[in-house]
């Protein structure tokens, strides 16, 4: 049996070795996550002419997923971004771009969406495409879209949509509604889902104006999952790869409890 003496350093032992499986495995973490390229495009703007990214590197831009016949979301998060762009310096402001691509190519062609622009204010890109260009840049940014029946497509069997406003009759599409911030090298930065508002996009749009990082709220859970899985952003598609990284940190110090337990057993 181990004296007395012998134990505490042996759990000074282990408490160093445990020290040391951090400080060799959280520089991992602490490098962050690696910049992911923006996925490019190439559309069609509201005055007919190719647009896309690759054209607005040097620029920050915010992207978003839209419809001109939205009778309430679409118009909300135009608003919110107007807003932010607005409370930049003008400065800022230049180095910004606003760009829209649409959900629902059938309705918003080229000649409406130049109406609608007209009526926003200056500096948004609001383009179209054929559908097979719309699909790919929809996959590429998870933007979910569901179509109407052809039924609904014409105004028919359509519940709830006989007293929309003027300009909004017919059918609304389905679509997550979102935010994506590229930074001027071209580099996802941001994606603002759920409640946001024009204070959180401006006050991260001056950061990457400065070219500082963009950093969350901090949420316990979220922060110690994306610690684990190096600072990256956090999703059920990655909750996974998240949680057996966990697992591999946590085996270090685990095993070498284990092991000192065991051996101040022994008799």
């Amino acid at each position: 049996m181990l004296g007395n003496r012998k134990r505490p350093l042996i759990s000074a032992g282990l408490f160093g070795l445990f020290l040391l499986s951090i400080l060799v495995l959280a520089p991992a973490c602490a490098q962050g996550p690696k910049a992911t390229t923006a996925p490019l495009f190439e559309l069609t703007d509201q005055f007919g002419q190719p647009a896309g990214l690759a054209q607005l590197r040097g620029k920050v831009v915010v992207l978003t997923f839209l419809y001109t016949s939205c009778p309430d979301t679409c118009p909300l998060i135009i608003s919110e971004i107007q807003q932010a762009v607005t409370q930049l310096e003008t400065s800022g402001s230049g180095e910004v771009a606003m760009v829209a691509v649409t959900v629902d190519p059938n309705r918003d062609t080229v000649e409406r969406l130049r109406e609608y622009t007209s009526r926003l204010a200056p500096g948004w890109l609001f383009l179209t495409g054929e559908p097979g260009q719309l699909k790919t840049a929809w996959g590429n940014y998870r933007i979910y879209v569901e179509k109407p029946r052809d039924g609904a497509a014409l105004g028919e069997g359509t519940a709830g949509h006989g007293n929309s406003p003027a300009g909004h009759q017919g059918y609304e599409v389905i679509h997550n509604a979102k935010a994506v911030l590229i930074d001027k090298e071209g580099f996802l930065r941001a994606e603002l889902t759920g409640e946001w508002g024009a204070k959180e996009l401006e006050a991260k749009l001056r950061r990457l104006l400065a070219g500082k990082e963009i950093t969350g709220d901090f949420r316990p859970w979220q922060s110690f999952v994306s610690f684990l899985y190096r600072c990256g952003p956090v999703s059920f598609d990655s909750l996974g790869i998240a949680v057996g990284h966990f697992l591999l940190l946590l085996s270090v110090p685990t095993s070498l409890v284990a092991v000192g337990y065991l051996m101040t057993r022994r008799r």
